[in-house]
This record gives C-alpha cells, structure tokens and sequence, in this order.
C-alpha cells in the first residue's frame, strides 16, 4: 500500500509537468495570438514581442477599456498571472521569454533549475482551473470572431 501511494504521488508531480505546465504555456500562447490576430484584422502593426501586456495597450487604444472584447482579454491575461505570480517570484522570472522557456521546456537543460512547486494543481483544484481557463479561452474567441464578423461585415464583402 505504502509503495502504491508513493508511486501515485510520484506519478501525479509528473502529471503536472506534462500536463498542467504545458496547458498553461498553451493558454499564454493563445491569448497572445488571439490578440495579434485581432489587432491585424483592424490593420494595426504588430512586432515580434510575447509582452502580452504591450499587446493590450494597442488593444486598449483601439477598443478602450470600456469594450467587452478588451475586458474579456483582460480577464483571462490576469488570470494567468495569477497562477503565475507565485512561481515567477519562486524562480526570480522577470521576462516573458524566460517565463516562455521554463513552461515550454519544463526538463530542459537551460543551465537553471526551476521550482514548479507553485504550479502543482493537481485533482479538484487543477480541474477548477482548467475549467475556468477554458471558459476564458471560450469567451475570447467568441468576442474575436464577433469583432471579425463585425469588420467583415462592414467592409462590405460578401
């Protein structure tokens, strides 16, 4: 029984490397896209950063803060880093790309070692989360694809 406990606690630490950790690389990659996306479809010029946050200025200064899409943008965006609060204080994280690199690459050999502690949500908790990110990630793509057929619309194509 003792063996049996410690291989499923062994097993459940793992799950959150392969699973949870990834999921939410996943959903910090998705926001960010789903922004950009956004903003070249009103033909804003966008460069090569993942500061999510530089992002939803220009999302701001086109919408303002007042618009569903920009609040539904922001909800999920601070939901993320909540979740990651923690970890990046834990692990001295400061950037978006090493942010980036530590949930990509979880066992990688970057030369640092990262603490994944604050990550681990395991069981009801973990699947709270996730539903709740999932939502988000709903209600984000709803309001792009709204904003899509609204300026599809009025562009006067067919």
């Amino acid at each position: 029984m003792e063996e049996a406990e410690s291989k499923m606690a062994e097993n459940s630490a793992k799950s959150d490397l392969y699973l949870f950790i990834p999921a939410i690389f996943c959903c910090l990659q998705s926001t960010e896209l789903y922004i950009k996306g956004l903003l070249l479809l009103n033909e804003i010029e966008t460069d090569d950063t993942h500061e999510i946050q530089k992002l939803l200025e220009k999302l701001r200064e086109k919408y303002n803060t007042k618009s569903s899409i920009y609040k539904a943008f922001c909800k999920i965006y601070y939901s993320e880093q909540e979740i990651l609060k923690n970890y990046r204080v834990i692990n001295k994280i400061s950037n978006t790309q090493e942010l980036y690199i530590s949930l990509r690459y979880p066992e990688s050999t970057t030369g640092k070692q990262y603490e994944y502690y604050p990550l681990m949500c395991n069981g009801d908790n973990g699947v709270k989360l996730f539903k709740k990110l999932n939502d988000l990630i709903i209600d984000i793509k709803h309001q792009v694809w709204i904003e899509y057929n609204n300026l599809y619309n009025e562009s006067g194509a067919s």
